[in-house]
Formats: C-alpha cells, sequence, structure tokens
C-alpha cells in the first residue's frame, strides 16, 4: 500500500518545471520546524525556485519554507516574505488521493497537481505583496486564477486540484455553511471547485469538452469560461510584464499542445504478404502530465484470414507513453502506436500502429495506418 512519504517522493519526479537559477530571487529556506517532510518538500522548492528565478525578476527575495503548523494550510506570510506549506496540508491532501484511486500513478499525479496549485496559489500573494500589484477583487480569487493560468497546459492536474476542493467542501451534501465561512477572505470552497474547471474548460474549449462532463459544470456557466480564462490570463501577463525575465511565461502557454481527452480512431493493417487484414474503430481516451501519456482503449473491429474472420474487438488500457512535442507514442498489448499532431488546433492524430502476435507455431507482424480525432 502506497504511503504519502512515498507518494510525495514519487511526485518530485513528475514536477515538469523550468531550469533556472535557484540562488536568485525565490530561495528555498531551512523549514520553520521538524516534520516528516522537510527533505522532500525541500526538494520540491529546489525545482519550484528553479522555475520562478527563470521566468520573474523581483526587487527583494522570497523563500519558500515548510512547517508542522497544527493545522492543514499553507500561506504567504508578509513580515518574512515567505511561502510556508504545512505538512498537515500533505496529510490531507495525500489521504484525499489515496482514498481517491489505488493506481499508483494517478496517485502521483493527485498529490503533484495539489501541491503544485496551492504553492502556485502563494506565489501570486507573494508577487502581489513584493511587487505592490493592484488587484481588482479580493486577492484570494487573483491568486486562484494565477495559479490555474499556470497550469493551462495541464488539464489533468487541474483537474486534480479542483478535486481537493470538492472534496474538503463534502459538494452535494445537504451541510450548510456557517457564518464564518459565508464572511471569509476565500470563496466557499464549492466556488473554487467549480472555478477552476470552468477555467481549465475554457484555456481549450474546442478540445475540453470533458472537463464539462467531469465536473458537472452548468451550461451557463460553461458557455463563458473561454472569456473568463481569456481575460484573467492577459491581465496577468499585462500586470507581471515589467518583472517577467522569461517573456514566454504567459505568451508562451500553449493548452491546446495537450493530448488529454476523448479521441475517435480509425486504423487498417495487414501483413506483408497482404494475407491477413485487420480493421479497427473506436474511442482512445488520453491523459497526458508532462511528457507522460496514459490510456485507455476501446475498439470494434475485425481480422481478416484467408477463408476465415476473427473478430478485433476489444478494450485495454495503457501507461508508459511519451509525447515530445508534436509526436507521440504508446504500446497497447503488443501494438506500437506512433502519431503526430495534425493542424495548429492539434485536433488530428496521424500515424503507424504495428502489431507482432507471438504463437508457438507462428509469428505474425502487421503494420499500417491510424488516424484519430477529438
Amino acid at each position: 500500500m502506497s504511503t504519502p512519504s512515498t507518494v510525495l517522493a514519487l511526485a518530485i519526479m513528475t514536477l515538469t518545471l523550468s531550469p533556472g537559477n535557484v540562488s536568485a530571487q525565490f530561495e528555498p529556506a531551512e523549514p520553520i520546524n521538524d516534520h516528516e517532510y522537510s527533505e522532500i518538500v525541500g526538494s520540491i522548492y529546489s525545482k519550484l525556485a528553479a522555475r520562478f528565478n527563470a521566468d520573474f525578476s523581483l526587487p527583494e527575495k522570497v523563500y519558500l519554507t515548510s512547517a508542522s503548523c497544527g493545522e492543514p494550510n499553507a500561506f504567504y506570510e508578509l513580515e518574512e516574505n515567505q511561502i510556508v506549506l504545512c505538512s498537515e496540508l500533505i496529510d490531507l491532501m495525500a489521504d484525499i488521493v489515496l482514498s481517491s484511486t489505488d493506481d499508483e500513478l494517478m496517485q502521483t499525479i493527485g498529490l503533484s497537481a495539489q501541491i503544485l496549485f496551492t504553492l502556485y496559489h502563494e506565489l501570486g500573494h507573494a508577487l502581489i505583496d513584493v511587487l505592490d500589484l493592484a488587484v481588482l477583487g479580493r486577492e484570494e480569487d487573483a491568486a486562484d486564477q494565477l495559479a490555474s493560468v499556470l497550469m493551462s497546459e495541464e488539464p489533468i492536474l487541474a483537474l486534480w486540484a479542483a478535486d481537493f476542493w470538492r472534496t474538503v467542501s463534502g459538494l452535494g451534501e445537504t451541510e450548510y455553511p456557517d457564518i464564518d465561512t459565508f464572511a471569509g477572505a476565500h470563496g466557499l470552497n464549492e466556488q473554487r471547485y467549480y472555478n477552476i474547471m470552468c477555467w481549465t474548460y475554457g484555456a481549450d474549449p474546442l478540445v475540453r469538452g470533458y472537463v464539462v462532463v467531469l465536473s458537472e459544470l452548468p451550461f451557463d456557466r460553461a458557455r463563458g469560461c473561454e472569456d473568463e480564462y481569456d481575460t484573467m490570463a492577459s491581465a496577468w501577463e499585462r500586470v507581471l510584464g515589467l518583472y517577467l525575465l522569461n517573456p514566454a511565461t504567459f505568451s508562451g502557454l500553449d493548452p491546446g499542445r495537450n493530448a488529454s481527452g476523448s479521441w475517435s480512431f480509425v486504423e487498417s493493417m495487414q501483413d506483408e504478404a497482404g494475407e491477413v487484414r485487420c480493421t479497427a474503430s473506436g474511442t482512445m481516451h488520453l491523459w497526458q502530465s508532462g511528457e507522460e501519456l496514459k490510456g485507455d482503449v476501446a475498439q470494434v473491429g475485425t481480422c481478416a484470414f484467408p477463408g476465415a474472420l476473427m473478430d478485433n474487438s476489444e478494450e485495454s488500457g495503457f501507461e508508459g507513453g511519451v509525447v515530445l512535442g508534436n509526436q507521440l507514442g504508446f504500446d497497447v498489448d503488443g501494438c506500437r502506436y506512433t502519431g503526430a499532431f495534425e493542424g495548429p488546433d492539434r485536433v488530428r492524430l496521424d500515424g503507424v500502429k504495428t502489431c507482432t502476435f507471438d504463437n508457438d507455431d507462428l509469428v505474425l507482424t502487421l503494420s499500417g495506418r491510424w488516424t484519430a480525432v477529438r
């Protein structure tokens, strides 16, 4: 059984953050006190500082630290210019993720997502303070917006980040929020969940309809999410424009390059002699995080042999796929799929499929083409 420490250690390896100078304005600091995650959080902060220092230029340092706080929390401390991640919050997030799935990869992605969103949120508070940025509306909402923009290329991470707020809110239960909750500086947890889902969908609405379905986001809200996302992404880019070392921090974001979603596909293959021919069609569900790809394939079809037909219908899952730039590849039950995105919106995949079947009496290799559209 996975433990929080094991999942957190694996989570470090999934953080696909840009290289940079960790001794610049954002600096990892020693933990405020002892706790079980101090070394692991230190490794996360080293990666995070590298990205922040490659992107932002600040007039003073911001420190990244952790502590046992006595309650699940994360916060930006004004007097000390430091972001503090509490070990109790990691415990809570790990409990939520471990109880949500038994899939070790998804546990790792889920915990990575929730920690990363939290730290991006606190980055928003740090930038607002150190750069004395003007904020229209509640600062907590603005910080959530920055986190969502920075995660816009990673819908699977955003889904998991939002799941934290759905779970802690008890969404769907009948308990009525108390006065302190209504009067708090944060939006209601339920609101934060739907906001993140809206902005995740709005970043690439052409292909992210699955986000609306999975989150049960009401249609009246969903139809305005693209405008919401574009407005807040533009606003953050404008207010931070003078402080960006990397001009592509915002303009270079490309949510559409992520392969996550539902794809309809057709394929055909044959052996070298043309005596065996197989065709199939079906649906692929792909999940991309960083360069890693996992998913499942469900298809119906037939294979024609000399004088016989065989059913070519099956359902299979896979892990260990890779997306590199415009190319992707993955293996499913002895078959290798390679392909490339077509067009600027990446709504089509074209590629080659090769399958090898090794029985005691026969080794059969089939190859051909496959095409998928979102």
